[in-house]
């Protein structure tokens, strides 16, 4: 009778059971900073962060966790040296999945391979989590077209992202965004066996809310493409943002373009990116960050990650350096 408990089942009474799986990973960032002649900047070396994920599947339904570490805050507006960086329950269906928790707006291209970041990124348009609903998926038409799509709705921001204080509204105290939504579509045309053309549209809408005001509404349309061929990626993204009510602070109107190419096999893999922004607000100024990196695969789950990053600000009156650094990066993925 004390094993009554474990039992094996008639075949009968578990040919319909959901399939359940549990997988526990994440990676490891130890950086070296290496400024160069820029002022005010100090080398420095850290544990960038602790990515702890757990990704669980019971049938149809899924959950993904992101909880990430560190020594000291990524943003001094972040609650904490500990965060969720992303965290969601989905549900699969035969045309994508469903989404709710926190999880990135998408709004043009993902994310360009970089460590060190783009404009996009410093002024909170790439790599931000919101609280909200979301559904995305794809769908073959033939051997030559298929598509890519999503759906997305916020309730509000989750008060965290990479942006640099002052660039974006989150590093703000009593700003928040509200009812923001997203919609991508992108036909995928299949050349080759071993070569592909995405073309993408994106567009978004939500609020800018502020305890002691002014509000503002905050609109955003992309453009974006990437030419897959074989272990070559070559992509680029347009991104205009407006912004309706007065201005005060951040963010601004402006106008964004993003471009790359990289190589995605074998030991070896270099990149080039480059980002720029245009701002059209308080202070109308144009920037760029100009990234050649390298990332060399070790073996085990170990890679060596090194960027060189020059980051430059121009005005009708200046041009001043923000960045200029080799940054050197030991990760460990698990």
């Amino acid at each position: 009778m004390a094993q009554a408990s474990t039992a094996v089942q008639p075949a009968e009474a578990t040919a319909n059971r959901p399939d359940t799986s549990v997988h526990f990973g994440g990676d490891i960032y130890l950086y070296q900073f290496l400024p160069m002649d820029v002022a005010g900047e100090t080398p420095k070396f850290e544990l960038y962060a602790l990515s702890a994920q757990i990704d669980g599947r019971h049938g149809r339904w899924g959950f993904h966790a992101d909880y990430r570490f560190r020594t000291t805050k990524l943003r001094n507006f972040f609650p904490g040296n500990t965060w969720l960086q992303q965290g969601y329950v989905s549900y699969a269906t035969p045309w994508g999945e469903l989404k709710a928790g926190s999880f990135y707006r998408r709004v043009g291209l993902d994310w360009d391979g970089s460590f060190f970041g783009n404009l996009q990124y410093f002024d909170g348009l790439k790599l931000d989590p919101e609280f909200g609903l979301g559904f995305e998926g794809s769908h073959r038409f033939s051997d030559h077209w298929s598509s890519e799509y999503s759906v997305q709705y916020f309730s509000n921001d989750a008060g965290i992202n990479g942006s640099l204080p002052g660039r974006d509204f989150i590093s703000e105290a009593g700003a928040h965004a509200r009812h923001d939504v997203t919609a991508r579509f992108a036909p995928v045309l299949h050349l080759y066996r071993d070569t592909s053309l995405t073309v993408g549209g994106s567009w978004a809408h939500g609020d800018i809310r502020r305890d002691s005001g002014p509000d503002n509404q905050r609109q955003q349309w992309a453009t974006d493409a990437t030419l897959q061929t074989g272990p070559l990626l070559t992509y680029g993204e347009l991104l205009h943002q407006s912004i309706a009510g007065q201005i005060l602070v951040a963010p601004q109107p402006a106008d964004y373009g993003l471009a790359g190419i990289r190589w995605t096999r074998g030991r070896y893999q270099p990149r080039l990116n480059f980002s720029q922004a245009n701002y059209h607000g308080l202070k109308p100024h144009r920037e760029y960050i100009l990234q050649p990196g390298v990332t060399v695969l070790l073996g085990g789950g170990f890679s060596v990650l090194t960027e060189y990053d020059f980051w430059r600000s121009r005005t009708a009156l200046q041009n001043t350096t923000v960045d200029r650094s080799l940054n050197l990066v030991l990760a460990y993925h698990f």
